[in-house]
């Protein structure tokens, strides 16, 4: 992968439906090598699916980081066990420390998740992390307050036909749920405006050549965070796959960077390490990856199966299991 592979995932992570021919400009290259390197990230796995989901705004659903060492013989099975809970999203593995993060219903869901992981992953002493703000190519507020919106049967019906295929045609969408393009395009936009939806990718860099790093960063208290990560960003481009602050450790921040080689990811290391505004950091190789199907997607299957009187979704939009990247 180069510099404009990794821009692309960015920019579909951010919303899975950009057409190629924004892309194109936004990048620089023509939309037939747009598609070409989309297509080469789909058949090697970088991108494993388009997705479109409920977003957490309209759910009132509370991200959450929980992390620390294992104490389990192994590491990927303890890892594999956590999809027991429909809380957890997503899992890295690097050594015996584990990196999960967690969609919880309510705040209120925190302490019975704590327990969960102190037990199934045999972890003494979890670390917790909540986001205050995250995201790929900026940063979004979370737990925003939410506007009073609600989603109708025939809305649940759009999201699922989109879910594991976001590009689909609205054509495509409009003959699977029984109704017009336009009137699919009308819900589709109003659903967009609302912030009820999130446009993403499921990916694994993975399956790319390379490294893939953690970096968890405590700033010197009164720094602006934000501005902080803005310059990170501006620093490493778009090796910078994923970064965000937390609420409740108020000098705390963390970045997702990958690197095309390990010397590549020392020189990024020492970088952080030399950063005269960073008190401490720790810098973790991401080993391995398990990303597992939480309540969000539960929930959204039975609302549109409940919508079309069928016990699963309708034509290609059901659900995938839990994966391994």
């Amino acid at each position: 992968m180069d510099e404009t592979d990794l821009r692309i995932c960015s920019l579909l992570n951010t919303n899975s439906r950009t057409p190629f021919r924004d892309l194109a400009e936004m990048l620089g290259i023509s939309v037939q090598a747009v598609h070409k390197r989309v297509k080469t990230l789909t058949d090697t796995g970088v991108l494993r699916a388009f997705t479109a989901n409920l977003s957490f705004k309209i759910l009132n659903a509370v991200p959450a980081g929980i992390s620390g060492h294992t104490k389990g013989a192994s590491v990927d099975d303890v890892a594999r066990g956590l999809e027991k809970d429909d809380s957890s999203a997503i899992v890295h593995v690097s050594g015996d420390f584990l990196s999960v993060m967690v969609i919880l219903r309510s705040i209120g869901d925190l302490d019975r998740y704590v327990e969960f992981i102190r037990e199934e992953a045999q972890m003494e002493a979890p670390s917790i992390f909540l986001p205050s703000a995250m995201g790929f190519a900026n940063l979004e507020r979370q737990n925003a307050p939410r506007e009073e919106f609600e989603l109708t049967s025939l809305d649940y019906r759009i999201i699922l036909s989109l879910h594991r295929d976001s590009r689909k045609e609205l054509v495509d969408v409009a003959k699977e749920v029984g109704l017009s393009a336009k009137t699919v395009k009308r819900r589709l936009t109003r659903m967009i405006d609302a912030g009820a939806i999130d446009f993403g990718t499921e990916f694994d860099f993975g399956a790319q050549s390379g490294v893939s790093s953690l970096i968890v960063v405590d700033v010197k208290p009164g720094l602006d965070r934000g501005r902080f990560l803005g310059q990170v960003k501006d620093k490493f481009g778009p090796r910078v796959i994923f970064m965000g602050t937390y609420s409740n450790v108020p000098s705390g921040l963390f970045v997702f960077i990958w690197s095309a080689t390990l010397k590549e990811c020392r020189e990024m290391e020492a970088s952080f390490r030399e950063d005269p505004a960073i008190a401490s950091f720790k810098s973790l190789l991401i080993q391995n990856k398990y990303q597992f199907r939480t309540w969000r997607e539960r929930l959204l299957e039975e609302k549109a199966a409940g919508a079309s009187g069928q016990k699963r979704g309708v034509g290609s939009g059901h659900l995938a299991n839990g994966v391994k990247p």
